[in-house]
């Protein structure tokens, strides 16, 4: 290669202003079918495994929406237990033959 004086030497990427698409037709003419096929193979992969995920995605989603029934049914049951306790008049270590009294040596609690 030929250097005439003043002239800069070729950098990689000097020109270039955008990325090529990576379709079968913005493909070289030296590129043949095959590296076409292996595109639509690499594309059909990535779609069934987009497909995959958002299957998994639809799982999670409604795995979290039947933790989030049970929680709930589950905060009733408690609420109603506190409930029936309260209007029994028991206490937690209330001792179950002598209802509305607390366990004995420990002081009664009050709401405040």
């Amino acid at each position: 290669m030929t250097k005439t004086p003043g002239e800069k030497p070729p950098t990689a990427g000097e020109g270039k202003t955008s990325v090529e698409p990576s379709t079968p037709e913005a493909m070289p003419p030296t590129a043949g079918p095959r590296d076409a096929a292996g595109l639509a193979d690499a594309v059909a992969a990535l779609e069934k495994r987009l497909a995959e995920t958002r299957t998994r995605l639809d799982e999670l989603d409604a795995d979290v929406e039947r933790q989030r029934r049970e929680k709930r049914e589950l905060d009733i049951e408690i609420a109603i237990r506190k409930g029936t306790l309260e209007l029994l008049g028991k206490e937690p270590g209330a001792v179950p033959e002598k209802p509305g009294q607390p366990r004995e040596g420990r002081p009664r609690q009050t709401d405040q």
